[in-house]
């Protein structure tokens, strides 16, 4: 089985670097994750059990499972790979013409400055405590699809700063970074960070043409989140003690991982949590196969949470419906999140694997293609292309929630131009009558 899934491995890469050639963002993230899963997996079916898995028990790494497993992820390339081969949905924009992008209100750029600021002091850093701990939270603060909705509108007003070339693109990434590290890296957070970072940079070096111009500074930019999130993710709980010593320390942990392979059956994946994501496909195909199924709830769930926002049937004292990871730890315990693919085989074995990821892979190339011609998709690549990076490794739930933080930030944005319409029709009338009363 390890040759298999190296050969799977190999072919997800190659689909991956396609995916950033022709960019493709949201179908470039969920290849990523394959990739990373897949060479997780080589490990396991060589080598065996993880180290970092140890606390989960033997039975899920057996044969049946790993083979189950090679099927799924067979299913989920062959998918990736079509998709990223197809041409664009519709021709781009004629040469020398633009998409119209409005700006962001004044009122709503003060409100995600007000917001940034209360989020930013309502978690302490990683500097001055442990990453995760209760000790961290300060009060309080929303975030979830309000701090999804803002970040995104901050991501599109910068490219539409930088098409307009009123910012460089390496400006706008250099603003953008400044805010993802104190908002999210400087707490110890990285995917949620490192999803709308990949996308801002994707969107603003799009506007570039030339290897110099656009390939430098994106490939630059994306080795350098990718590097910082991993550092991040190793030092965020001895940062606070250790300082400077424990990024040392992390580096030199990130460039050994690869020696240790044979001995705890991973290697540099599992800094990218690789091992575990693998193991979350193991624990739902097991599940599956021993007849725990969830019947299709991840797909009309999302729906019903639209519905049930967690703070008002808190307030009501009424119990939503359990998301997947949730109910994953009452069966394994693990470090959290849930491997989409392992989730969607979860609900409905192969076929829900193939029909689902059509479904994403879809919508994700008709947004990738479409962003430069419509403002719709424009706004879609900035709401709902992100949540695709942390969600393919957090279950369905988070593109299900960047779909609907898409689809109401179309309704604000429509709804402020109607508003702005009416106000100057309105100013005109009266001019015009004061001019007849004359």
């Amino acid at each position: 089985m390890s040759t298999e899934f190296l050969i799977l491995f190999y072919w997800s890469v190659g689909v991956t670097l396609l995916a950033l050639l022709r960019l493709r963002i949201g179908i470039f993230f969920i290849s990523v994750h394959q990739a990373t899963a897949l060479r997780a997996f080589a490990n396991i079916a060589q080598y065996g059990q993880p180290r970092s898995q140890a606390f989960l028990p033997t039975m899920i790494f057996g044969q049946e499972g790993l083979e189950t497993s090679g099927v799924i992820f067979l299913i989920s390339g062959m998918l990736t790979t079509l998709f990223v081969a197809l041409p664009a949905s519709i021709r781009h924009r004629p040469p020398h013409t633009q998409l119209t992008i409005p700006p962001v209100p004044t009122w709503g750029l003060w409100a995600i400055g007000i917001y940034l600021a209360i989020f930013t002091v309502s978690v302490k850093t990683i500097f001055t405590g442990s990453y995760a701990t209760q000790g961290q939270i300060l009060f309080d603060a929303p975030s979830g699809g309000v701090q999804a909705i803002v970040v995104g509108t901050i991501i599109y007003e910068l490219y539409r700063r930088v098409q307009a070339r009123k910012l460089t693109p390496l400006r706008a990434f250099i603003a953008f970074l400044i805010i993802c590290f104190v908002t999210d890296y400087s707490k110890g957070s990285t995917g949620f960070a490192t999803g709308f970072l990949m996308t801002g940079i994707f969107l603003f070096c799009s506007t570039q043409t030339g290897i110099v111009k656009r390939w430098v500074p994106l490939i630059g930019a994306l080795s350098l989140i990718i590097l910082m999130a991993l550092l991040i993710r190793t030092a965020r709980h001895t940062l606070h003690q250790d300082g400077i010593d424990a990024l040392t320390s992390a580096g030199s942990t990130l460039t050994s991982a690869e020696s240790s392979r044979s001995e705890n059956a991973e290697g540099i994946e599992e800094r990218s949590n690789g091992s575990q994501i693998a193991a979350h496909v193991l624990e739902c195909v097991w599940l599956y196969d021993n007849g725990y199924d969830r019947q299709w709830r991840s797909f009309y769930n999302p729906i019903l949470y639209t519905f049930q926002p967690a703070f008002l049937m808190k307030i009501l004292n009424i119990e939503r419906e359990e998301e997947a990871a949730w109910e994953l730890g009452r069966y394994f315990v693990h470090g959290g999140g849930l491997f989409i693919f392992g989730e969607m085989y979860w609900n409905g074995g192969y076929l829900c694997v193939f029909l689902m990821t059509a479904s994403l892979l879809a919508l994700a190339w008709f947004v990738d293609t479409r962003r430069d011609v419509s403002f719709n998709a424009l706004l879609f690549a900035c709401m709902f292309t992100p949540s695709l990076f942390q969600g393919t490794q957090y279950g369905v739930t988070y593109p299900a929630r960047g779909f609907s933080n898409a689809v109401l930030a179309i309704l604000i944005f429509r709804l402020a131009r109607w508003a702005s319409a009416s106000r100057v029709t309105h100013r005109v009338s009266k001019r015009v009558l004061s001019r007849e009363a004359r």
